[in-house]
């Protein structure tokens, strides 16, 4: 059984995966897959940190999907 923040952390994967050539913004992916944005927010900054996704700061920052990603660092 999975927990609510692997099932999140997968839902927000696969909705960047479903456009790669496009970046997306945390705001959108919240409001596609019904996440909490404060929540995805955590995510996003985990993931980053493994290298499954790359971000762009700023009001206008973007999540795309990272190149040197190593699940095992995941938890």
């Amino acid at each position: 059984m999975l927990s609510q923040r692997a099932r999140y952390t997968v839902k927000a994967m696969l909705n960047i995966a479903r456009t790669p050539e496009s970046a997306s913004q945390v705001r959108s992916i919240s409001d596609e897959e019904g996440i909490p944005r404060r929540f995805l927010e955590v995510i996003m900054v985990d993931l980053r940190r493994a290298g499954l996704m790359e971000s762009a700061r700023g009001e206008d920052g973007r999540l795309s999907p990272g190149t040197s990603g190593r699940p095992d660092l995941v938890r």
